[in-house]
C-alpha cells in the first residue's frame, strides 16, 4: 500500500465513549473529517449518535456514519443493513456526507472466510441500494488476513495499522483510502483519548471522493 504522507487531511473517530464533544474545539484544531459510530448488529444504537452526527457537521467537519457488525449467520446481514440505514436516515441521512462504513473487527457465529466475505458484500449491495453510495470496509491486518478474501477489494478501504509508515497489502486491497493510524490521540474538545486518522489527499481530494462514491 502507498505510505502515509504528512500532507494528507487529518481526522478522527469517535462514539459514545468519548462523552460530550465540543465539536467548534475539534474543528479549530485542525482536523477535518470525522467517522461517527451509529449503530451495533440489528438492535443497538451509539447513545451519542444523534447529537454528534447533527454537531460535528454544523461544526464544519466532513461527516460519515460506520456501523459495527456482528456476524452471526448468514441470515442477519440484510436485518444489519436497514437498521444501520434506519438510523442514520432519522438523524438526517447520508446526503452530502462521507460515504457510510462497515466496520468488520468481529464474528459472533462460525462464520468461514468465505461466507464473512459474502456477508459483507451483502451488506455493503444493500446500502447502496437503499442510500445510492458506495460504502467503504473499516478492518485491521490480522482480522482481514484470517477472515477477508479478495473479493471484496473493490471497496475503499479504511485501514487500522498503527506504528508503520507503509502498510502492507492484504485481502484484495492495494490501497488505502482512510488509515487509522493510533487509538491514544488527543484532540482538544475531547476528554481522554481518541482514534486519530488521515485520509489519503487533499481536502479538495475528499470533497471529490465524497462526490465519486455517489452511485445514482
Amino acid at each position: 500500500m502507498q505510505p502515509r504522507n504528512p500532507d494528507n487531511i487529518q481526522g478522527l473517530d469517535v462514539s459514545q465513549h468519548q462523552g460530550v464533544i465540543s465539536w467548534t474545539s475539534v474543528y479549530e484544531s485542525g482536523k477535518s473529517f470525522v467517522f461517527i459510530k451509529a449503530t451495533e448488529g440489528a438492535t443497538v444504537k451509539d447513545e451519542r449518535f444523534d447529537v454528534n452526527y447533527k454537531e460535528a457537521k454544523n461544526a464544519g467537519l466532513y461527516v460519515g456514519a460506520y456501523h459495527y457488525a456482528y456476524p452471526e449467520s448468514m441470515e442477519d446481514h440484510i436485518l444489519e443493513a436497514d437498521y444501520f440505514v434506519d438510523t442514520v436516515n432519522k438523524a438526517g441521512g447520508f446526503e452530502g456526507n462521507l460515504p457510510p462504513v462497515l466496520d468488520l473487527e468481529t464474528i459472533k457465529g462460525n462464520l468461514d472466510k468465505d461466507q464473512l466475505s459474502e456477508w459483507a458484500r451483502i451488506w455493503m449491495e444493500r446500502v447502496m441500494e437503499k442510500v445510492g453510495i458506495k460504502p467503504l470496509i473499516y478492518t485491521y491486518l490480522d482480522f482481514g488476513q484470517r477472515n477477508l478474501n479478495e473479493s471484496l477489494g473493490e471497496y475503499p478501504l479504511w485501514f487500522a495499522r498503527y506504528d508503520v509508515q507503509q502498510p502492507e497489502d492484504f485481502s484484495g486491497w492495494s490501497e488505502w483510502k482512510f488509515l487509522q493510524y493510533t487509538s491514544s490521540g488527543h484532540v482538544p474538545g475531547i476528554i481522554g483519548n481518541v482514534d486519530l486518522n488521515e485520509f489519503n489527499g487533499s481536502i479538495e481530494d475528499l470533497e471529490q471522493f465524497r462526490i465519486d462514491s455517489n452511485i445514482w
